[in-house]
């Protein structure tokens, strides 16, 4: 089974996120997500963990080092399992570097784009919650964008 990280990442006052238009897989092409990839670099011989997994993908994607990512999902679904995690910058507007082909963008949280993958509404409420213990753990039933 293959293991995955998604990060949404918030400005301070929890109003803006930034996320990627996917350009691949092809399932996800031309959908906005959140930051992340495959748990699949070995670090002195063992396989990266989720959370390095997450701080690799935020530099390549982003050129953000060190962020505070917190784990807040665990996603099991037919395609792997995804880890889902959230970090608050400590300014208005979220500072990144467009490194990679994918667009990236930051959105008000009040007006996501129509074609945001169909999980992250939901991932990005309970990214925002103030009352809810993390991890939590989903069983997804449907797999894909939409």
């Amino acid at each position: 089974m293959k293991h995955y990280v998604l990060g949404f990442v918030f400005n301070r006052n929890r109003d803006k996120v930034l996320l990627i238009e996917k350009n691949r897989p092809d399932w996800a092409a031309g959908h906005w997500n959140g930051i992340g990839g495959k748990v699949e670099h070995e670090i002195n011989g063992r396989l990266e963990t989720p959370d390095e997994a997450m701080l690799r993908e935020c530099a390549e994607e982003m050129k953000m080092d060190g962020a505070g990512f917190e784990h807040v999902i665990t996603m099991l679904c037919d395609g792997g399992t995804f880890f889902v995690y959230r970090t608050f910058c400590n300014k208005d507007e979220i500072p990144f570097t467009q490194i990679e082909d994918e667009i990236l963008k930051v959105w008000p949280v009040a007006h996501l784009p129509e074609n945001l993958m169909a999980s992250c509404k939901w991932m990005i409420e309970i990214c925002l919650s103030n009352s809810i213990k993390y991890p939590i753990i989903v069983q997804q039933i449907g797999y894909g964008a939409d």
